[in-house]
């Protein structure tokens, strides 16, 4: 918000009225799930909707942080100068409000990833009984990795061999500070790995508050990696269909 465009007085004690008297209220009636009729809704499959949604949501939600802690560096900075017509209290960068719903988008987008390379295995028929049952059942995105990375690896080692240990690493990293998926949604995360008795401690207690632009950054090359195996796992594809079909044309030939 620039100075010039800054609330009146009235304006103020409007919005602060609002803020805490806000509306609409519920009335006898209203109801939460309904089906969008609009037919553009339905032209995805659910889980890539849920997929390249959370992603979308986690990157905007960067932006908007971004955006708002450079708004109220630059106020800040103006103010200490003397310029603009500021008032005594200053904008505030939305960022520490979303760090934690922003670090959770992120940590399911990865799932999520992970739980699409094992699908495709699973339609080929060329995941094990075990694994597939990780699909519905697993949040530890190195375990998902694992069982993933075998098949991946046949088409992937060349071009991505020298990556993959720092892909692993920040895997695991998660793994360490969020061993349950649930240090993104409470102050109190349980700690013990799975299968263990509940042991609640303060979520990312070793690295909070989170740096936020650090994280976004390495996540996003998380998911480069990701986007690199499926360009790798077409391509292959494409050069098996190629040449099946310059065999066929030899046959044919012959």
């Amino acid at each position: 918000m620039e100075p010039d465009e800054l609330p009146t007085e009235e304006e103020a004690r409007q919005e602060e009225e609002d803020a805490r008297h806000p509306g609409p209220l519920p009335v006898d009636g209203d109801v939460l799930f309904k089906t969008d009729p609009d037919p553009e809704i339905h032209w995805t499959a659910p889980h890539t909707t849920y997929l390249n949604g959370y992603q979308l949501a986690a990157n905007y939600l960067f932006q908007k942080a971004q955006e708002s802690t450079e708004e109220a560096k630059r106020a800040a900075q103006e103010a200490k100068e003397g310029k603009g017509n500021w008032p005594e209290m200053l904008p505030m960068s939305i960022e520490p409000w979303l760090v934690y719903p922003i670090y959770f988008l992120y940590r399911h987008v990865i799932e999520l990833s992970l739980k699409d390379l094992l699908r495709v295995q699973k339609r080929n028929g060329w995941l094990s009984a075990d694994a597939e049952k990780l699909i519905d059942t697993s949040h530890d995105v190195l375990e998902l990795w694992n069982a993933a990375k075998p098949w991946v690896m046949t088409f992937c080692q060349r071009i991505l061999g020298k990556e993959i240990p720092a892909f692993e690493a920040m895997l695991k990293e998660i793994q360490t500070h969020d061993p349950n998926a649930d240090a993104g949604r409470y102050p109190l995360s349980n700690t013990a790995p799975k299968g263990k008795k509940r042991i609640l401690a303060p979520s990312f207690g070793t690295v909070s508050p989170l740096n936020l632009s650090n994280f976004h950054q390495n996540a996003t090359k998380l998911l480069n990696i990701i986007i690199w195996i499926w360009t790798l796992y077409e391509e292959m594809i494409q050069d098996e269909e190629n040449e099946r079909w310059w065999r066929e044309q030899e046959q044919g030939g012959s």
